[in-house]
């Protein structure tokens, strides 16, 4: 079976609400609910020929808030529970319909790779979840980049304070996207954004 490339790299951010044993069990207590608030495409560059990515129009309006659906149309799939390790997720995806409207069609591609995203710019991203929460964390995938010529796909994985919005902890995935078709081929790259990611989270905090 072909292998694909999984890189990540675990970045933990200074916080104040949490001690060492708190951010434990926000990783790791199954019974420690959170509120996922779904893919944040608002800064994300398209990597390599405009051409290959379509109609930009179309890309926003409609491939974006369909990765999104996937938290819904194929939950047994894209399932936060599972591989983030918890009994209960609160799905708040809908409301990042409103926070991918700011990005600009026209702004969206780059020939060239970028430069990552530092801990300012995630914290700046997160300032916008002026969302409606039922747990104490929330966790957003804040897409950095689709890169056709490299195929790669960098997202951050997130988790943050529902109350203040400081972010509590960040995780860069870069994975190799798999599948058919423009939408499932990046959509392999969401979902091996998200796999096994308790596991993943385990093993760097045994090192």
């Amino acid at each position: 079976m072909k292998k694909y490339i999984l890189i990540f790299l675990i970045s933990i951010i200074p916080i104040n609400f949490l001690n060492a044993q708190d951010l434990k069990d926000v990783l790791f207590k199954a019974s420690y609910g959170l509120d996922f608030v779904g893919l944040d495409f608002s800064s994300v560059k398209f990597i390599g020929n405009k051409k290959e990515y379509g109609d930009p129009v179309r890309l926003k309006n409609e491939f974006i808030p369909n990765w999104n659906n996937l938290f819904y149309s194929q939950k047994e799939k894209y399932n936060i529970e599972k591989e983030f390790g918890k009994n209960k997720v609160n799905y708040l995806v809908g409301n990042m319909i409103e926070a991918n409207a700011i990005l600009d069609e026209n702004y969206m591609f780059s020939i060239i790779p970028v430069k990552g995203f530092d801990a300012k710019k995630i914290q700046k991203i997160v300032n916008r979840y002026k969302f409606n929460y039922e747990n104490e964390v929330g966790v957003s995938l804040i897409v950095h980049s689709f890169d056709k010529p490299s195929k790669t796909a960098t997202i951050y994985v997130v988790w943050f304070n529902t109350k203040t919005l400081k972010v509590i902890k960040s995780v860069r995935r870069q994975v190799t996207p798999k599948g058919f078709g423009f939408r499932n081929y990046w959509a392999g790259a969401i979902f091996y954004t998200i796999k096994n990611m308790k596991k993943v989270l385990k093993k760097q905090h045994k090192e």
